[in-house]
């Protein structure tokens, strides 16, 4: 084995021995479902080509782990470290390819330990799925590129469609694909030729039946993604703008990401003038610089820039590794996200062995505690109420139940506004059930505007769920007759 090939096993080792400990740490169920977990599961039981607010591919994914490990936290989250250990070793080859193979070794080690794919791991969102599909078209588009390797377009085209079917941030690809090619000396005629026209028709194929539901749906999912965006209001923000890039030190961890604002910043000319750095810009910038954009006109959550990290990590990586200097910074960084890594699984222990008290503040957990137990307290009132179906006033609260009552209830959303908002105001109508009895849930104590709907309205049962010492959850259940409509 050549020195070269034994830097990528190690690599590769390493890789799989994180990912290893981080799905035995799955394994062990540590906390419920988010609420958005939870609503993904409800989509795996209904499998479509659109949600209200998603493109469909989470739902398909969950639907096959579910089916192979069963309904629980664990079948729901497993495919987030596996995807991330493929992203990193898809990082370890474009990091070999572009530069060499101690480059890509320490770029994949890097990115399977980065902060946000730590915590990214823990949970399964639609980042996960974007960002293998993201990785997957740039190290595709790396082999396109090379002499006789017109058949990688294949690869940049279904990468396109099903990261399209993943999030819809994946159309930033096509964007900084352009940019790439329109700006490269050496590769500009490549886009003379037909074949990334053909990747991006096959990319466009793939993703269709998603337009399609939307355009059966009325734009639904498409009109989320601008609502999300909230242009409107004050013009600037510059305090969102500064709570956006702080948020990217923890993202992509201290040293990584003031490493990358210097080049982006103070060597952007020469990193241009270099084919092999120019492409792991034009998949970097462009997402980071849109998204600062958008938290200074409104405002951006901490992971909407995460693309940018896959190409970012060789990026820093090779820059580094060209600075005798810099080169300690790499094993620096890396201890500092180990030890990151390490905190977020055992969050809990360290803290009370660091004698520090638990609550909604300290905790940055606590919106995943106490599901399981709404979850059973509902399940007895369901047993003591046989025929009645389960209301909500709230999305996640909808999905939490969805996933956490047993026997699963018959639910439904409750509407208050003139055209749906969420998945379940789209798809459930209390109206169909309206000559059956219904066990309302709020955290509303008082929902005089619900109730007034209903011929009949009692209290049930008042809903205590602690989670923190003097710290609860409250709910109110009621018992509800004869909608009026």
């Amino acid at each position: 084995m050549t020195a070269d090939a034994r830097l990528v096993s190690r690599a590769a080792m390493f890789i799989l021995a994180v990912t290893l400990m981080r799905v035995l740490w799955l394994a062990r169920d540590p906390y419920p479902l988010y609420g958005d977990e939870a609503q993904y599961w409800t989509w795996a039981q209904a499998l479509d080509w659109g949600y209200y607010s998603k493109p469909p591919l989470i739902a398909w994914l969950i639907a096959i782990t579910t089916r192979l490990l069963g309904d629980n936290e664990f079948g729901v989250r497993v495919a987030a470290p596996v995807c991330h250990a493929v992203i990193a070793l898809i990082v370890c080859e474009l990091g070999r390819r572009r530069f060499d193979a101690r480059t890509g070794a320490w770029a994949g080690v890097l990115y399977v330990t980065l902060p946000a794919v730590s915590l990214s791991s823990m949970l399964m969102s639609t980042d996960v799925p974007l960002l293998l599909f993201w990785a997957i078209g740039v190290l595709s588009l790396t082999r396109a590129i090379e002499p006789e390797g017109h058949r990688a377009w294949i690869g940049v085209g279904l990468a396109l469609g099903l990261g399209l079917l993943s999030k819809y941030a994946m159309a930033a690809f096509v964007p900084s694909a352009a940019l790439y090619l329109a700006a490269s000396p050496q590769h500009r005629g490549v886009l003379r030729t037909r074949w990334p026209y053909m990747a991006l028709v096959l990319g466009l194929a793939i993703y269709l039946p998603n337009f399609s539901w939307n355009l059966a749906h009325g734009w639904l999912s498409y009109r989320h993604v601008g609502d999300n965006a909230n242009l409107q209001g004050d013009l600037l923000h510059p305090l969102k703008l500064a709570e956006f890039v702080g948020s990217q030190f923890g993202v992509f961890g201290p040293i990584l990401f003031g490493l990358l604002l210097f080049l982006l910043v103070a060597r952007l000319g020469r990193l241009y003038r270099d084919d092999r750095t120019w492409l792991l810009v034009a998949f970097a910038l462009p997402q980071l610089a849109v998204i600062a954009i958008e938290a200074l006109l409104s405002r951006a959550n901490a992971n909407w820039a995460a693309t940018s990290y896959v190409t970012a990590t060789v990026l820093v990586v090779a820059w580094c590794r060209t600075m005798p200097k810099l080169r300690l910074l790499l094993p620096i960084s890396l201890g500092l996200n180990l030890a990151v890594a390490g905190v977020m699984l055992g969050y809990h222990d360290l803290a009370r062995l660091a004698g520090i008290e638990l609550t909604r503040k300290t905790d940055p957990f606590n919106r995943l505690r106490g599901w399981n137990y709404l979850g059973n307290a509902i399940a007895g009132q369901l047993r003591e109420h046989p025929g009645f179906v389960l209301m909500t006033d709230d999305r996640l609260l909808f999905a939490e139940l969805a996933f956490y009552v047993w026997p699963r209830p018959t639910q439904v959303e409750w509407n208050w506004h003139d055209h749906p908002t969420d998945e379940y105001e789209m798809t459930t109508d209390i109206a169909q059930y309206g000559n059956r009895p219904i066990l309302y849930l709020s955290e509303n104590p008082d929902p005089r505007d619900t109730l007034s709907h209903f011929r009949d309205s009692a209290i049930v049962s008042r809903i205590t769920i602690p989670l923190y010492r003097g710290d609860a959850r409250h709910y109110t259940l009621f018992a509800l007759q004869g909608f009026k409509g």
